[in-house]
């Protein structure tokens, strides 16, 4: 009888010890299919006051984040080895991976592992032209912002003021985008450093046209200003 309840006391023991120390991964799922290479990491997990936190690849690029918490993390698609199987779902043959976390409190260590597919690339469905398409709109935009710049005559210097930041902006938008495209299905390190530069670089150009034109609305408005009072002092 004794036998039997220490028996029973161990499994007890045992069950509690591993949940104390447990984690779950919750996305990206298991047995997924990932169509981006941005994917948000969120796990939960019962380990106390745990000091450092990593997750890996394919069993390589053994990333630390920081804080211990849900972060959206990058599947670097070109760098990694991946083998072949067959998606839940679908019939084609995917990419497969899986995602280890780690975390430890340096007296435990805990881990869970996602397995999933990757669908990622560009051509599928059309994504690349829509993608491209609406690109190209966004540049476009400016263009048509600025088309009743042309047309409005002096009377709605504040509108046109206004559609003209507004088409300067876009190209920052189409970049960000662009950049946006690269990462999540292009994966080239190279590229998305030149888009990287090339936003740092407009941004700055944008705040020289943004204050370039403000200072010239305040001295169309002090125009105006001084002009009201000339005519005010000329009709008394």
């Amino acid at each position: 009888m004794r036998i039997n309840k220490l028996f029973l006391f161990s499994i007890v023991f045992l069950f509690i010890a591993s949940s104390v120390s447990a984690m779950t991964i919750h996305e990206p799922f298991h047995d997924g299919v990932l169509t981006e290479s941005i994917t948000f990491l969120n796990y939960s997990t019962s380990l106390i006051n745990p000091t450092s936190c990593w997750y890996n690849l394919n069993n390589r690029y053994n990333i630390t984040f920081p804080d211990c918490d849900n972060i959206w993390i990058e599947i670097p698609v070109n760098r990694l080895d991946f083998h072949y199987e067959v998606s839940p779902s679908e019939t084609d043959l995917l990419p497969f991976a899986n995602l280890t976390v780690f975390e430890t409190n340096g007296t435990d260590t805990i881990s869970d592992t996602a397995l999933f597919h990757l669908d990622n690339e560009f051509g599928n469905d059309g994504k690349g032209v829509l993608t491209a398409s609406l690109i190209g709109f966004i540049f476009l935009l400016s263009f048509i912002l600025w088309y009743p710049c042309f047309k409005l005559d002096s009377l709605h210097v504040p509108i046109k003021f206004g559609l003209t930041i507004l088409g300067f902006f876009m190209p920052l938008v189409g970049l960000i985008a662009s950049r946006s495209v690269i990462e999540q299905y292009i994966h080239s390190g190279a590229l998305k450093s030149i888009f990287d530069s090339l936003i740092i670089g407009y941004t700055w150009l944008l705040y020289a046209i943004i204050s370039y034109f403000l200072i010239v609305f305040i001295i169309y408005v002090m125009a105006l200003i001084s002009d009201h009072k000339k005519n005010k002092e000329a009709m008394i």
